[in-house]
């Protein structure tokens, strides 16, 4: 399979990898950075930061400079437990899902009401979002 990123190979800590589990493609990621180095609550602040960038902002370059500081782009939000690509998908972020996933996001994560960040997307109408998940091969509906 072709490696997920295109943009981002090499210039991230996390390595993003095609997997197919069952009927599903998914993005898994290895972490190889830094993040190991960090305290426990040097990196659930990162996380933090970039949860709340993704919901409140349209700063493509801060999320991108989160991302490579080491921030987890499975990290999960509170009590919905959605991740930053789930938070995309459902505000119609598309611009941030596909850097997100270049980084390593992985798409086939559950959130609240057991949803995918795909079946986010559809729930709320997001075509941007919706489209890129099927230009990546990762438009798909687990059974």
């Amino acid at each position: 399979m072709r490696p997920v990123s295109r943009k981002a190979q090499g210039a991230t800590p996390w390595q993003p990898r095609m997997e197919r589990i069952g009927e599903r493609l998914c993005v898994r990621t290895m972490y190889t950075g830094q993040r190991a180095e960090m305290s426990l609550e040097q990196a659930q602040t990162l996380d933090r930061k970039l949860l709340r960038t993704v919901s409140s902002s349209m700063d493509l370059k801060r999320i991108s400079e989160l991302l490579r500081e080491g921030a987890d782009p499975n990290a999960r939000e509170g009590s919905i437990n959605f991740t930053a690509l789930m938070i995309a998908a459902r505000r119609g972020k598309a611009h941030f899902a596909d850097l997100l996933l270049d980084f390593g996001a992985d798409s086939c994560l559950r959130g609240h009401g057991n949803a995918t960040a795909y079946e986010i997307a559809k729930t709320w109408g997001q075509e941007e979002v919706i489209s890129l998940f099927r230009r990546r091969g990762l438009a798909h509906i687990p059974k």
